[in-house]
């Protein structure tokens, strides 16, 4: 079958790959219609985090195509499911504090291979947890958006976000863009940055209610501060890997406040001072995942059109995933499907 498969130096090979087999296990083999090019899988590209060989992808939208013998599901062959890569055990202490994303089955679980191939193979534990039906009228490209919508939906729980909060979105890719419109949701007053004017045109066609250019730090901190009357924001929703975000979060929070950081950040010497956090009451919450309990809910809301995202993804070939690639690096796409 048909794979994106990594060679290293940041380069991606189309290759001839066996198709995986069900043989006696349980589970489901699922004929990929498409995979969303993730901001971690850029990541990994970019800093060559995983060995040669590896097929990423976990945007997943595709039809089944077989089910093992005894699998615990009620979805049936020729069903239309988008499904993620990663299942908690439910049973361990992680799980049980609801850390699902630090449960160790939930970091050994996987696709067979990943996304980028024509064919997966996912286990009954996937099956019964994280694969979910399409509705009819979504698309292939709107289903495929359940598992990163799912991941912020988890962070807006995780730091606790409520209605009477001024929330700032830090950067305005594609997990800033889904969260302008949940927060609109949950909150009265979503304001938005990036250093991209047609991103933060976007973000204010989808909802946000003050939107701004972050290139000053000082100016941008101001600016907020006095629209808001305050001395800062209750949640800084910190959406961009910049080392400069850093301190503008830590500029337009109020005393008191949330920074939930859902970025990673190149330099391992860049972050949140130890003063600032004690002195400033500060709460810095992370989050870079979802689980299975919100994947429903996020499916939900691209049901019902509450969270937009055809205008702003790229539809492209999967054979174009070194163009799809390069387009997300130089910030020439927001977002990118690719299509099986």
């Amino acid at each position: 079958m048909k794979a994106a498969v990594i060679t290293g130096n940041n380069k991606i090979e189309m290759a001839d790959i066996p198709k995986p087999e069900i043989k006696n296990r349980k589970g489901a083999i699922i004929k990929t219609i498409g995979c969303g090019v993730c901001g971690s899988d850029i990541i990994k590209i970019k800093r060559n985090l995983v060995p040669s060989g590896t097929v990423l992808g976990h945007e997943v939208v595709g039809i089944i195509e077989q089910v093992g013998l005894d699998s615990n599901t009620s979805l049936k062959v020729g069903e239309r499911i988008a499904v993620t890569h990663h299942v908690p055990c439910n049973n361990c202490r992680y799980c049980q504090q609801y850390s699902y994303s630090m449960c160790e089955t939930f970091k050994n679980t996987n696709l067979e291979p990943g996304g980028f191939a024509e064919y997966i193979y996912i286990s009954d534990a996937h099956l019964q947890k994280t694969a979910i039906k399409v509705p009819e009228n979504l698309t292939d490209l709107q289903a495929a958006a359940m598992e990163p919508a799912g991941c912020m939906l988890r962070a807006i729980d995780r730091a606790n976000i409520n209605d009477g909060q001024n929330v700032l979105v830090i950067g305005l890719g594609f997990i800033g863009l889904l969260f302008v419109q949940a927060l609109k949701l949950f909150t009265t007053f979503v304001a938005a940055c990036d250093l991209i004017n047609e991103r933060i045109d976007l973000a204010r066609r989808l909802g946000a209610d003050f939107t701004l250019n972050s290139i000053n730090i000082d100016e941008a901190s101001d600016a907020i501060k006095k629209k808001i009357r305050f001395r800062g924001v209750d949640v800084v929703v910190l959406a961009s890997g910049s080392s400069t975000s850093v301190d503008l979060a830590l500029k337009t929070v109020r005393d008191g406040g949330t920074i939930l950081v859902f970025s990673s950040i190149p330099d391992d010497n860049i972050g949140y001072f130890n003063n600032a956090v004690y002195y400033r009451e500060l709460s810095i919450i992370g989050a870079y995942s979802s689980s299975p309990g919100y994947l429903p809910k996020a499916m939900n809301l691209l049901e019902r059109n509450e969270i937009k995202i055809v205008d702003f993804c790229q539809v492209m070939d999967i054979d174009e995933i070194n163009i799809a690639v390069e387009k997300t690096m130089t910030h020439n796409a927001i977002k990118v499907y690719l299509r099986l």
